[in-house]
Protein backbone atom coordinates (compact mmCIF):
# COMPACT_ATOMS: atom_id res chain seq x y z
CA UNK A 1 0.00 0.00 0.00
CA UNK A 2 1.08 3.87 -0.33
CA UNK A 3 2.36 6.32 1.97
CA UNK A 4 -0.36 8.39 1.09
CA UNK A 5 -1.31 10.34 4.56
CA UNK A 6 -5.39 9.78 3.32
CA UNK A 7 -4.97 6.02 2.62
CA UNK A 8 -4.57 3.92 5.69
CA UNK A 9 -1.42 0.93 5.57
CA UNK A 10 -1.67 -2.47 6.06
CA UNK A 11 -1.24 -2.57 9.55
CA UNK A 12 -3.42 -0.08 10.53
CA UNK A 13 -5.79 -1.38 8.32
CA UNK A 14 -5.52 -4.80 10.57
CA UNK A 15 -5.53 -2.85 13.77
CA UNK A 16 -9.14 -1.51 12.70
CA UNK A 17 -10.60 -4.66 11.73
CA UNK A 18 -9.29 -6.20 14.99
CA UNK A 19 -10.90 -3.22 17.30
CA UNK A 20 -7.30 -2.43 17.77
CA UNK A 21 -7.62 1.14 17.40
CA UNK A 22 -8.89 4.10 19.78
CA UNK A 23 -12.29 5.52 19.07
CA UNK A 24 -11.40 8.79 16.69
CA UNK A 25 -8.64 7.17 14.97
CA UNK A 26 -11.44 4.02 14.40
CA UNK A 27 -13.87 6.24 12.92
CA UNK A 28 -10.85 8.31 10.57
CA UNK A 29 -10.14 4.43 9.33
CA UNK A 30 -13.66 4.18 8.83
CA UNK A 31 -14.45 6.96 6.66
CA UNK A 32 -10.81 6.40 4.96
CA UNK A 33 -12.32 3.13 3.43
CA UNK A 34 -16.04 4.20 2.86
CA UNK A 35 -13.98 6.69 0.22
CA UNK A 36 -11.04 4.01 -0.28
CA UNK A 37 -9.55 2.99 -3.59
CA UNK A 38 -10.27 -0.52 -5.44
CA UNK A 39 -6.63 -1.66 -4.11
CA UNK A 40 -7.48 -0.41 -0.18
CA UNK A 41 -10.41 -2.22 -1.01
CA UNK A 42 -9.53 -5.34 -1.90
CA UNK A 43 -7.03 -5.43 1.13
CA UNK A 44 -9.87 -4.83 3.61
CA UNK A 45 -11.56 -7.99 1.81
CA UNK A 46 -8.45 -10.01 2.00
CA UNK A 47 -7.96 -9.47 5.52
CA UNK A 48 -11.54 -9.78 6.20
CA UNK A 49 -11.84 -13.14 4.78
CA UNK A 50 -8.04 -13.80 6.90
CA UNK A 51 -9.45 -13.01 10.05
CA UNK A 52 -12.62 -15.09 9.28
CA UNK A 53 -10.01 -18.36 8.06
CA UNK A 54 -8.35 -17.60 11.37
CA UNK A 55 -11.21 -17.59 13.70
CA UNK A 56 -12.62 -21.23 12.15
CA UNK A 57 -9.40 -22.92 11.82
CA UNK A 58 -7.54 -22.14 15.51
CA UNK A 59 -4.05 -23.55 15.58
CA UNK A 60 -3.91 -26.03 18.03
CA UNK A 61 -1.01 -26.32 20.45
CA UNK A 62 1.81 -29.30 19.41
CA UNK A 63 2.57 -31.87 21.79
CA UNK A 64 5.05 -30.89 24.24
CA UNK A 65 7.95 -33.53 22.59
CA UNK A 66 6.67 -31.98 18.79
CA UNK A 67 7.35 -28.73 20.09
CA UNK A 68 10.60 -29.37 21.49
CA UNK A 69 11.88 -31.44 18.67
CA UNK A 70 10.99 -28.27 16.27
CA UNK A 71 12.39 -26.04 18.76
CA UNK A 72 15.84 -28.11 18.51
CA UNK A 73 15.69 -28.30 14.72
CA UNK A 74 14.74 -24.79 14.40
CA UNK A 75 17.91 -24.10 16.21
CA UNK A 76 20.37 -25.85 14.68
CA UNK A 77 18.84 -25.05 11.37
CA UNK A 78 19.35 -21.18 11.87
CA UNK A 79 23.04 -21.75 13.31
CA UNK A 80 23.71 -23.32 9.86
CA UNK A 81 22.12 -20.32 7.71
CA UNK A 82 24.00 -17.88 9.91
CA UNK A 83 27.54 -20.08 9.05
CA UNK A 84 26.00 -20.00 5.41
CA UNK A 85 25.94 -16.09 5.16
CA UNK A 86 28.91 -15.60 7.12
CA UNK A 87 30.73 -18.35 4.84
CA UNK A 88 29.46 -15.61 1.67
CA UNK A 89 30.84 -12.49 2.74
CA UNK A 90 34.36 -14.30 3.74
CA UNK A 91 33.96 -15.22 -0.19
CA UNK A 92 33.37 -12.09 -1.69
Amino acid sequence: MSTDPGRPDFRTLLDWLEGRLDADKAERVAAQVAEADEQTLRTVEWLRGFLAAARDLPLEEPPATVRESLKEYFARWSQGQGSLFSNRRNVA
